[in-house]
């Protein structure tokens, strides 16, 4: 629902779309950054492939 989307999204500082935030079962940040880090592992993923 559009209200508890924008309070988690203010919440953990979501500014835009896409976003990944990574939260543990404590609700804890794992990462802030889920989308530039899953970015960086594909793109290591096709390095190595194109090998």
């Amino acid at each position: 629902d559009r209200d508890r989307s924008t309070q988690l999204g203010e919440k953990y500082g979501v500014e835009g779309i896409p976003a990944l935030i990574i939260v543990s079962s404590t609700y804890e940040i794992l990462t802030p950054d889920g989308v530039d880090e899953l970015r960086a592992a594909l793109d290591k993923s096709f390095d190595q492939w194109s090998q």
